[in-house]
């Protein structure tokens, strides 16, 4: 539903490490958005998510950020947190989200 481009774990940190970062952290997190995204896209076969499906999902997220206190093994985002070897001061690392293939 709405995505430029989708990594694996494995591909990502290549890509990164081939860019000349060193990735300190990589983890996954939305392990419950991964059912809505596989619902909209797949099933119902839909290009975004309906407002009401959306609204509803957000106000249930502090809920879900309780369940998922440790990050998942799989998740709809996959997080990375690289740097850049020799740049100096406290803001050196760079996020990276993008969607995992779910």
């Amino acid at each position: 539903v709405g995505h430029f481009r989708r990594y694996s774990r494995e591909e990502l940190e290549t890509k990164l490490t081939r860019a000349g970062f060193i990735v300190d952290k990589m983890f996954y997190q939305n392990r419950f958005g991964r059912l809505g995204w596989w619902w909209n896209g797949r099933v119902l076969r839909s290009s975004h998510v309906p407002g009401l499906q959306s609204q509803i999902f957000d106000r249930i997220v502090p809920i879900l950020r309780r369940i998922e206190a440790t990050p998942p093994s799989k998740g709809l985002s996959l997080i990375a947190l690289a740097r850049r070897p020799g740049v100096r001061g406290a803001r050196t690392s760079a996020e990276v989200l993008v969607h995992a293939s779910a």
